[in-house]
C-alpha cells in the first residue's frame, strides 16, 4: 500500500493575531504567553505572514487520506515529540566575562 502524506507548514504568531479565520491549528506545547506555533497544509503563507507570523519551516506528515488532519488538527491522531538538543553549536553559549584588564 503506497503511503500518502500532506505538507504541513508551520508558522509562529503573535499570541494575540493568530489567524483563527484559515485552517490551521495550534500547537498548544510549541505556543508560549506571547507567541502561538500554528500548522496548517492550505496555501496561504501571504495571508498568515499578513498578520505578523513568520513561517518556521514544513514537514511531511503520512496520512491515511488527505486532509485527514484538517478537520480536528494532528492532536486528535498524533503527538509531538523532540529530543532535547545534542548541538554545542546551536545551544546557547554563556556570554564572556569582564576580566576587568584592560587589553588596549
Amino acid at each position: 500500500m503506497a503511503k500518502l502524506y500532506d505538507n504541513y507548514t508551520y508558522y509562529t504568531c503573535p499570541v494575540d493575531s493568530w489567524p483563527v479565520r484559515f485552517n490551521v491549528f495550534q500547537i498548544g506545547c510549541l505556543s508560549n504567553s506571547t507567541n502561538s506555533t500554528i500548522g496548517t497544509t492550505e496555501d496561504v503563507q501571504k495571508e498568515i505572514e499578513s498578520f505578523g507570523c513568520k513561517n518556521i519551516g514544513s514537514l511531511l506528515f503520512p496520512v491515511t487520506y488527505h486532509g485527514q488532519f484538517q478537520s480536528y488538527g494532528i492532536y486528535t491522531d498524533l503527538s509531538l515529540t523532540w529530543i532535547a538538543s545534542d548541538c554545542k553549536d546551536c545551544d546557547p553559549q554563556p556570554a564572556p566575562q569582564d576580566t576587568g584588564r584592560d587589553l588596549s
